[in-house]
């Protein structure tokens, strides 16, 4: 089915008053190509790579804002499994000479901290060659080093679990 349709249909059958999209040039071009096909919503002007101008000291600029109390209140909300992006929630779009850089050495911190705020599952990007991976090279995990983060993951999340 293509996404329009579904969108729409989505809108309708959640009953949804409006859409907020946050976010920079891209979010806010899209927001009002939705907006000419009087779907309801909202744009809000946020941006890490700073291409709106006046945004220069909003929430995030120039970073990601990770906050850990989303995974249970998305739990809380929706009653779905979330699964937390540890390698893309480590990225600064649009920092490195229109690429996007990023924090590799933050990843086994904000994985811990998402198993330790109960998510359900991981996503990371792993590479054999992170410095030469084609997309995203900045914050590909090594693959040398999964098995040992995948094990300190594991006994947190027993530690959470059992007490």
């Amino acid at each position: 089915m293509p996404i329009l349709p579904l969108f729409l249909k989505n809108i309708k059958e959640f009953k949804i008053d409006a859409i907020v999209a946050i976010g920079g040039d891209d979010t806010l071009g899209v927001a009002a190509k939705l907006h000419k096909l009087h779907i309801p919503i909202v744009g809000v002007p946020k941006t890490i790579d700073n291409d709106l101008s006046g945004t220069d000291y909003t929430f995030g600029f120039d970073n990601l804002i990770v906050d850990m109390r989303s995974i249970p209140i998305i739990q809380e909300e929706t009653n779905y499994p979330v699964i937390f992006d540890g390698t893309h929630s480590a990225q600064i779009p649009g920092n490195s000479a229109g690429t996007t850089g990023g924090l590799r050495k933050y990843i086994p911190t904000t994985v811990k901290a998402a198993i330790a705020a109960g998510c359900d599952g991981l996503f990371l990007e792993v590479h054999d060659d992170v410095d030469n991976a084609k997309s995203d090279a900045a914050t590909q995990y090594p693959l040398e080093q999964l098995e040992s983060l995948l094990v300190d993951v594991k006994r947190l999340r027993e530690v959470i679990v059992n007490g």
